[in-house]
């Protein structure tokens, strides 16, 4: 998850931000924040889910809310989608605080819906075995996001199409109990 270094005051203030970013980064580098846009950016520590594997792994929030159905169901492509950050930034960043993520090359208008608990955890990004990463230094970018009002524009359908095709190809499969491989097969048919 990239943010803009121009953003970042507004973002975190005047706080240390050292321990959010990925292990590698020290200061900030240039790179394309979307495909028009090229300017100095900083790489934080993130995990992207959908609704329901945020309800699967039982995340839950200190201030403000989760992932809902409601807050996961915006009305048009431009409006700001939900973004929840680890513990760690609780007294650091607000709820309601709007930033811009880019995420896999596509800019996102965010804004912080809630701020987990401490101590919850998800699988790895991309790891098939069985061990789990903290999310109290992460941001928490949602997968599934739904647009009531058709966009119009190229881009924007590209955005949240490529969101959900992620999704898609680096995803993690589980069968709740009772459920058969058959079904499973049926529901990503379509």
């Amino acid at each position: 998850m990239y943010i803009r270094d121009a953003d970042l005051a507004g973002f975190v203030g005047g706080h240390d931000y050292a321990g959010f970013l990925q292990e590698d980064q020290r200061e900030a580098a240039c790179g394309y924040f979307t495909e028009d846009e090229t300017c100095l950016l900083w790489c934080f520590q993130g995990a992207q889910i959908d609704l329901p594997a945020y309800r699967m792994f039982g995340l839950r929030t200190v201030e403000g809310e989760g992932f809902t159905e409601e807050n996961m169901t915006i009305r048009r492509a431009s409006d700001s989608i939900p973004i929840l950050l680890g513990n760690d930034y609780q007294g650091i960043v607000e709820v309601g605080t709007a930033i811009d993520i880019s995420y896999w090359g596509y800019a996102f208008p965010c804004r912080v819906a809630g701020i987990l608990e401490r101590g919850l955890s998800l699988p790895p990004f991309g790891k098939m075995d069985m061990s789990m990463t903290s999310m109290d230094s992460r941001i928490v970018f949602p997968h599934g996001i739904r647009i009531r009002e058709q966009p119009v524009n190229v881009d924007d359908i590209r955005r949240y199409a490529f969101n959900d095709y992620i999704a898609a190809e680096d995803g993690i499969v589980l069968l709740a109990d009772g459920m058969e491989v058959s079904d499973l097969v049926g529901t990503y048919r379509y």
